[in-house]
């Protein structure tokens, strides 16, 4: 008798186990979510006003990473590279401003942009991965812009 028992508890505990697991992929479900929503805000950025530190803060966020961390991973590594050349491109700051964002020195700004140059042109998987985070910033941006000129063509 006892063992049916005991059999009957475990079978208990392993659909309890099932359950939790359920609603743990649930809540990163929602947490995910949540995140998207958070990351579409911050995708709102005003071009005019453009912030790197903001940029730091949209890149890690979107990529559910922080990309000031020394870590060597290539998800890391490729993060920063992207910050800097987009940073570059489309911001004022000096680069030693765009470096210090991330913890890095403006030499290691240049080899980030130019390195981003090299892997854009031949490594289709880092392409594709700059693409997304460039995509996403650009389209903000445009969006921005056009919702900016319209407001100010309606003025006049």
């Amino acid at each position: 008798m006892k063992i049916k028992e005991i059999e009957r508890l475990m079978d208990y505990t392993e659909n309890e186990i099932y359950n939790l697991k359920e609603q743990m992929q649930d809540l990163r479900l929602k947490l995910r979510l949540e995140l998207r929503n958070e990351i579409d805000e911050l995708m709102e950025l005003d071009k005019a006003n453009f912030n790197i530190k903001e940029l730091v803060i949209f890149i890690s966020k979107f990529q559910d990473i922080d990309i000031t961390e020394v870590n060597r991973k290539q998800e890391y590594v490729w993060a920063r590279q992207v910050y800097c050349f987009i940073a570059k491109e489309n911001g004022k700051e000096s680069l030693l401003n765009i470096g210090k964002a991330i913890n890095r020195d403006h030499s290691t700004v240049i080899y980030n942009i130019k390195k981003h140059k090299q892997l854009s042109e031949f490594d289709y998987e880092y392409k594709a991965f700059a693409g997304k985070i460039i995509n996403h910033f650009n389209y903000n941006y445009v969006k921005q812009n056009k919702e900016q000129e319209a407001a100010e063509q309606e003025a006049v």
